[in-house]
């Protein structure tokens, strides 16, 4: 029977899996954020430049690159379980080795590049794993659900996560967000050896090598019209739309002049409007109908958002436009989530999500330096305007695909996760 309301996410969290999963993971994300802000900090501390802050960012962005393709290949043959215990456990070595290292006072610039390299590692292989892991921790009529609650986790992880660590900080001083987030890692370690899975459905691992099974993986992507949609949307918004926010610091500082205190309200409002649009979309109930046109309302939105933000100095009216503009973002994402997990064929499910993590790894990043070299020669205005403008011929081109997107995702037969089979039926009858 069909639910709506604050009673689906209420149901969702009834799937004993996705429930001990998500407590894991998010106490593991506040840990993640603190090290991360710590890092930044630490490097700063260490170096007294800015360019060393920037090679920290870089050291982590790249890896994930040129790992996630690598990681969904073995996800789509592997057990995902078993590949995610294993890399939240290196993960979780990492940390213990930063943190053993701070407290001796034995880091340094080089040393930190390098654990930030193999953290970034780490970091491209867990994302493919975790999302094609997902669709096995819910009911399938709970995975629409189940894919907004989880964007809200991050993104509400993402505010949190730094609040805490600068109190932490200045409370305790920068190593115990270290220690946190050892602890954070041991906190999803004890959850994904608590999850009961059926069997998957996986690839088989002797038709081609690694490298045709990879390519097998963007073939598939680019003959089906939605998820070939779906990826050129996310691929063109993060270059275009994303930057923004990851250039917040600056651009604020120079519309507003704001300070700290104004860079803070303007991430808290793109947070806020992100949440409140993932917690609208799970407690939605209509699975992948009509998703399309969300997603393309998610775009227009965030073209809105980026114009306004471009014209305006009035702080309240720039702050409202960071709600609209996280409310597009998470409306847009997470609708094209729902409608590629729903449509993917199983067992090509980590290669299609390898290709997501390296969008939304790297196109913020890039488009961010363009942006960033842009304003520094123009102003903070035209290439504001230009990235609105620019994701509206995104928005253009997405309309004159609706049609195919609505054929091949909403009217899809939904794909299970789950092997048939005496293993599944047993595990299925145990439970």
């Amino acid at each position: 029977m069909s639910q709506s309301g604050f009673g689906l996410i209420l149901r969702t969290f009834e799937n004993r899996n996705f429930a001990i999963y998500s407590a894991g993971s998010g106490f593991s994300l506040i840990g993640k954020w603190m090290q991360r802000i710590a890092i930044g900090w630490l490097a700063w501390e260490l170096t007294g430049e800015a360019f060393a802050v920037g090679i920290i960012a870089a050291a982590d962005m790249f890896p994930t690159f040129i790992m996630s393709p690598i990681s969904g290949a073995f996800a789509d043959r592997l057990d995902r379980r078993r590949m995610l215990f294993w890399i939240q456990f290196l993960s979780m070595l990492q940390a213990i080795a930063l943190a053993v290292l701070w407290f001796a006072g034995l880091v340094t610039f080089e040393i930190l590049v390098g654990l930030t390299v193999l953290l970034g590692i780490l970091t491209g292989a867990n994302h493919p794993v975790r999302m094609a892991m997902l669709p096995s921790l819910v009911k399938n009529e709970d995975l629409p659900a189940a894919v907004a609650i989880t964007s809200v986790i991050f993104v509400a992880m993402t505010l949190l996560g730094p609040a805490i660590g600068a109190a932490v900080f200045h409370t305790f001083g920068i190593g115990v967000a270290f220690i946190v987030n050892v602890l954070g890692f041991l906190a999803i370690l004890v959850s994904v050896m608590m999850l009961r899975l059926p069997p998957q459905m996986r690839a088989e691992p002797h038709k081609r090598g690694f490298i045709g099974s990879v390519a097998e993986g963007i073939g598939y992507v680019a003959r089906h019209a939605g998820l070939r949609a779906i990826i050129m949307i996310t691929l063109t918004t993060s270059f275009f739309a994303w930057p923004v926010r990851e250039l917040l610091p600056a651009i604020s500082d120079l519309m507003f002049d704001r300070g700290l205190n104004g860079l803070t309200l303007l991430l808290v409002a793109n947070g806020l409007g992100a949440v409140a649009a993932g917690l609208w979309l799970a407690q939605r109930g209509k699975g992948s109908q009509g998703m399309v046109r969300l997603q393309l309302s998610g775009i227009l939105a965030m073209v809105a958002a980026l114009a306004v933000f471009a014209i305006t100095r009035q702080f309240a009216v720039g702050l409202a436009a960071m709600v609209l503009l996280g409310g597009g973002m998470a409306i847009a994402g997470t609708s094209g989530q729902t409608m590629t997990q729903m449509s993917v064929d199983p067992t090509k499910r980590g290669r299609v999500f390898s290709l997501h993590s390296m969008i939304i790894g790297v196109g913020p990043a890039f488009g961010g330096l363009l942006v960033g070299a842009l304003t520094d020669r123009y102003g903070v205005t035209a290439p504001l305007l230009v990235g609105a403008g620019l994701t509206g011929v995104v928005w253009l081109w997405a309309v004159s695909q609706a049609a195919a997107m609505r054929t091949s995702l909403e009217h899809a037969a939904p794909r299970s996760e789950q092997a048939t089979g005496p293993a599944g039926d047993a595990l299925k009858a145990a439970e």
